[in-house]
């Protein structure tokens, strides 16, 4: 009885800790996302948009990323390649949706 109990346990933890993993490591680009927006807040525009572009190397179809990225690029006076992002983004998210 103790020693099935305890196999029970034992397994439970195995897997909660295979799902924690998951969450971890689902998500590779919110690191650059967190670091860009705080560059953004620091009004540092230049390391915001690396940041953000690394976070799309790790997910290119991030829409928080895509969506930064133009923020950053508008605050820089690059409104050609802010306006591409922009309108790429908002196509996506409508393909999305419906």
């Amino acid at each position: 009885m103790y020693f099935m109990k305890m196999c029970r346990i034992l397994i439970s933890a195995i897997f909660l800790s295979g799902i924690g993993s998951l969450v971890l490591y689902g998500q590779p680009e919110r690191k650059y996302i967190r670091q860009g927006n705080g560059d953004y807040r620091d009004t540092k525009f230049t390391e915001a948009e690396l940041n953000y572009r690394k976070a799309l190397d790790k997910n290119p179809i991030s829409h928080d990323a895509r969506f930064n990225l133009g923020d950053a690029l508008y605050r820089q006076e690059k409104m050609d390649e802010a306006g591409k992002l922009f309108s790429e983004t908002a196509a996506n998210s409508s393909e999305e949706s419906t």
